[in-house]
């Protein structure tokens, strides 16, 4: 895909945007994509985006990521109300959503633009199930795409103030999207270049050590403070995985970089927390760089 010819794309819908909003549209979207400048990977952008889309003036916004022919609702933001936020997110993620061919978040994944779904225009094809947890009367989405992928979805309302997203909404978000889809490349690229370096550095400390090249060994540090008889102490495998982790990749990006199945990172990564006495992989990171591990 021509990056160039994406750009102006891009460019022209902002540009779109701004002409239906004026310039408080412009002020919103610029304060909208400036919340996402301090996030360098993909997972943190995801993690960034309830916030900004809502600063757009939504009042409710969940990302959800694709998989597998479903989506799965993973980060949210419900104004005043959080809780009910959580309960959709442990909804989601029980049950993914199908993306049936019939519903408007297929045919936004096909045309990869954004949707206006009102009561008069594909409420009665979208998922019943979704409706029936969000109430929604109607709403806006938009895809996420990378590397000409669609890896996630914008929904976003107005369900707290009582009033129907517009065309206007529809192409706000849009604008937001497109944009964001830069920010998302560069977050990859970053991250590819980050194992790069971490994958040279492995090699380099193997030539000067017993373990061959992308092996799974480590050298333990004469300088490692480590917890005494604390089982907080990681053997090689799992050291491995958590400067892998501490650098923001998945476990597909680990297992391919450590030549392991996913389902072996999975489960390394669930020993690590609990060796940890983490409950997530951020708060493991955390204990991980602060137990100087």
């Amino acid at each position: 895909m021509n990056l160039l010819g994406e750009g102006r794309k891009s460019e022209k819908n902002v540009s779109f945007a701004i002409e239906r909003h004026g310039e408080e549209s412009l002020t919103r979207l610029r304060r909208a994509l400036a919340s996402l400048r301090d996030a360098h990977t993909v997972r943190s952008i995801f993690e960034c985006l309830p916030q900004a889309v809502a600063s757009l003036g939504f009042d409710r916004v969940l990302i959800s990521e694709m998989g597998a022919g479903n989506w799965v609702p993973r980060y949210a933001h419900f104004d005043g109300n959080q809780e009910w936020a959580a309960t959709l997110i442990r909804m989601g993620l029980r049950s993914p959503i199908p993306l049936d061919v019939a519903t408007p978040e297929a045919r936004m994944v096909s045309s990869r633009c954004a949707i206006l779904v009102t009561r008069d225009s594909g409420m009665d094809t979208a998922n019943r199930e979704a409706l029936k947890a969000s109430h929604t009367r109607a709403y806006v989405a938009a895809p996420l795409t990378l590397r000409g992928e669609t890896i996630g979805i914008v929904h976003a309302d107005h369900y707290m103030r009582g009033r129907v997203p517009t065309e206007s909404d529809r192409s706000l978000l849009w604008a937001f999207c497109e944009a964001t889809r830069f920010a998302l490349e560069s977050a990859k690229v970053s991250e590819c270049l980050q194992s790069i370096a971490m994958n040279a550095q492995w090699i380099l400390e193997g030539s000067q050590g017993q373990w061959a090249p992308l092996s799974l060994a480590v050298r333990p540090s004469k300088n490692r403070p480590r917890r005494s008889g604390s089982d907080a102490d990681l053997n090689e495998r799992e050291t491995r995985i958590m400067q892998a982790m501490s650098a923001g990749l998945t476990n597909l990006e680990i297992a391919r970089l450590l030549l392991l199945s996913e389902g072996t990172v999975k489960a390394c990564v669930r020993l690590v927390l609990r060796k940890l006495g983490a409950r997530n992989r951020a708060e493991a990171v955390s204990r991980w760089r602060e137990f100087g591990i």
